[in-house]
């Protein structure tokens, strides 16, 4: 654990060659800390922060939502499913009548509304430090109904499409402690960047596969949850970065990790889709109408 903590430099954000250009670490570094900075000092009653709760969130969730099922080959299109993640984000009842509802829809449907659910009990009741009996509870909403080993460790082997093998299931357990007790004493630093905790958690989890399936979904509901935890408004799809190839640059930056190189790739991959995200939330407050928006002019004086 020691040379872990150690070396966490190596998960800091580094460029791929397919972002390198002079000064783009530093233009994205400048661009998530002052807009973030800058949204936290916002009041809470601001027209500016309300069109971010009820309706960027929204949509950012809905777009996160479709890439996560759509990368693993589940879940509805993205039309589909912005209407089933906009209907349950809008309902004034709560979470378990939503389910019940919604319940006899097909597994399509349900691959929609249980990462939802997910995603809001991530948010709304896991704290740090993280246990692995929130881990258990988490893979319990994504996967019911879905998988009838939900909520367990895997005690099978398991395998990746390219035959890849993934760590024996007699290791899980004893791993899978290590890796919580790591992130939960990377977590608790101050000198480490919210994306190179998020990148350490979101990779480790993917690559222990603790579960028999829906591992690199929870992966990146656990990504998006250290972001939030840290302040961050909305989330984040780094399976999407408006690259056409942003499916490949996802896997390469996950194998560049695994084989011990270039592990800052997953840590800048966050804060590039980070940073696209806070220019589009940019580019729908300049088109709105004065009347619309209240604009807070200490944060537009930091227009990206």
């Amino acid at each position: 654990m020691h040379c872990i903590l150690n070396s966490t430099i190596e998960w800091e954000p580094a460029v791929p060659g397919w972002a390198r250009e002079p000064g783009v670490l530093q233009e994205i570094q400048s661009c998530c800390t002052d807009n973030l900075h800058q949204y936290k000092k916002l009041a809470s009653n601001t027209k500016m922060k309300r069109y971010m709760e009820s309706s960027f969130q929204a949509d950012m969730l809905a777009g996160f939502i479709y890439d996560s099922n759509e990368f693993e080959d589940a879940g509805l299109d993205k039309v589909e499913t912005r209407n089933v993640v906009l209907s349950l984000h809008n309902s004034m009842v709560s979470l378990e009548e939503k389910a019940k509802h919604l319940g006899n829809k097909s597994i399509q449907h349900l691959e929609v509304v249980n990462h939802y659910m997910t995603v809001n009990q991530a948010f709304s009741s896991i704290q740090h430090p993280l246990t692995v009996q929130s881990l258990l509870q988490l893979h319990k909403t994504l996967m019911n109904g879905l998988d009838n080993t939900a909520g367990q460790i895997r005690n099978e082997e398991v395998h990746a499409g390219d035959g890849h093998s993934y760590p024996s299931a007699y290791l899980v357990p004893e791993t899978l402690t290590t890796i919580l007790n790591q992130f939960n004493n990377l977590y608790s630093r101050t000198d480490v960047s919210m994306y190179t905790k998020a990148a350490f958690l979101k990779f480790k989890f993917v690559q222990l596969h603790p579960f028999m399936d829906g591992n690199g979904r929870l992966s990146r509901i656990l990504m998006n949850w250290v972001l939030h935890l840290q302040g961050l408004p909305f989330v984040v799809s780094i399976t999407n970065n408006g690259h056409k190839k942003a499916k490949g640059h996802y896997m390469q930056a996950l194998k560049n990790a695994d084989k011990n190189r270039a592990k800052g790739h997953v840590a800048f991959l966050i804060q590039y889709c980070t940073r696209n995200n806070w220019k589009l939330f940019q580019s729908k407050v300049e088109k709105s109408t004065p009347e619309d928006n209240e604009i807070d002019e200490l944060f537009i004086s930091k227009a990206i």
